[in-house]
């Protein structure tokens, strides 16, 4: 890895900082809440490792999953992210990444082989598991999820550094992130799938072959691990992203199409102009699990991101922290006029502790957050309740 002279870089505090919101507790009871999704008619689905899909309707948890998934749920891989549809409102499609075993060769496979294939799945962290990610989708049809839809099948996994995010592009195709699934270098091999980020083509039918290729369908390489994407702002067509990094060197990053993000050759802020380097990093590590955003209003001169800007746009970005049991806010801003990037000006940490390890996250439609806990992962203390969701409000706009 590429190393570097000094300490990366630090962001200042907010001035003024946040506010602090009231929390409101909708759900508990559940088991490592991975993504979470608002619709328009209110409800909010969200997944969970093991393999369910939850409605929350009216404030209220709905008693039986609205679909479940037979997957292989340990460490980082299960049930994983989730996206709606662009025409949800007419087709009531949404989509959602899954970890299973990956099926036997053609013709069966020995059975010494299944025998010890079914040995090591039952051993908790085993980091040889033959698994693969795929890509279902589910239609909501009377309240329940009915004719599942394998979409694409195949993509290279692992137990642990397994990816899962999506993201739903104007266009109507979907963007997924694969992790390196501990097979670091696969991450620079422009031939390889890991350590990626590919664009999922949807029509009305799948793909013909089911299948992804490099070739393609890939947008970046370099990644070690991305368990969340969002864009800058409901209207933007720019995109955002977490990924893990080794020891710290945790990254918020600017998607752009056929750049290369470095990892395992380097991980966050590094002088090596072969990579694109991310907009912030967090040593020590927070672990960053997902990531919400919002465009909200306008700097000036009098203002305090006027010392790092003439004049422009603020967007407001909250990641999660496993690890760090963190939610952070980070002020993004970028100039008027044509041609301006995003940069990141100072953050702030909203939570911090007070609910253990916190993955899922999405904006609600009040202006608030959904924020989903991660305590029952065998990573953190479970908590008595089990996994909960949040949610988030303030008593004015940001």
């Amino acid at each position: 890895m590429v190393e570097r002279s000094g300490p990366p870089p630090t962001l200042e505090s907010c001035r003024p900082p946040s506010p602090d919101p009231a929390i409101e507790e909708l759900a508990s009871g559940l088991e490592v809440i991975w993504d979470l999704a608002p619709v328009p008619d209110g409800r909010l689905f969200l997944t969970e490792r093991p393999g369910r899909i939850r409605v929350i309707e009216d404030g209220v948890l709905q008693v039986e999953p609205w679909f479940e998934l037979d997957v292989e749920a340990r460490e980082e891989a299960g049930l994983l992210g989730m996206t709606l549809s662009r025409d949800f409102d007419q087709t009531g499609h949404l989509f959602v990444v899954s970890t299973h075993l990956r099926p036997p060769p053609a013709g069966g496979a020995p059975v010494i082989g299944r025998v010890l294939r079914s040995l090591r799945a039952r051993v908790a962290g085993d980091r040889g598991t033959a698994v693969i990610n795929r890509v279902h989708r589910i239609t909501d049809h009377e309240g329940r999820g009915t004719d599942p839809v394998l979409w694409i099948d195949g993509l290279p996994s692992g137990i642990l550094h397994a990816g899962g995010a999506l993201l739903t592009l104007p266009s109507g195709d979907l963007l997924v992130s694969l992790g390196d699934g501990m097979d670091p270098w696969r991450a620079q091999q422009p031939s390889s799938l890991r350590g990626s980020i590919l664009r999922v083509p949807v029509g009305p039918q799948p793909p013909p072959s089911g299948r992804l290729h490099a070739s393609e369908h890939l947008v970046a390489l370099g990644v070690r691990n991305s368990q969340g994407m969002t864009f800058v702002g409901a209207d933007s067509t720019e995109i955002l992203f977490i990924d893990h990094g080794p020891v710290g060197r945790d990254e918020l990053n600017r998607l752009e199409r056929g750049a290369n993000f470095g990892w395992p050759a380097e991980a966050g802020i590094v002088d090596e102009p072969r990579f694109t380097p991310p907009l912030v990093e967090w040593t020590p590590s927070i672990a960053p699990g997902g990531i919400a955003s919002r465009v909200g209003g306008h700097f000036d001169e009098s203002s305090e991101e006027a010392s790092q800007e003439s004049s422009g746009e603020i967007a407001r970005v909250w990641v999660t922290g496993l690890g760090g049991q963190v939610l952070v806010e980070v002020r993004l801003a970028r100039a008027t006029g044509p041609g301006t990037e995003w940069r990141a000006i100072c953050q702030d940490t909203i939570l911090s502790g007070e609910y253990g390890r916190l993955r899922a996250i999405a904006p609600a439609p009040d202006g608030g957050l959904f924020v989903g806990t991660s305590n029952q992962d065998g990573r953190g203390i479970p908590r008595e309740g089990g996994d909960r969701v949040l949610h988030l409000r303030w008593d004015s706009d940001l």
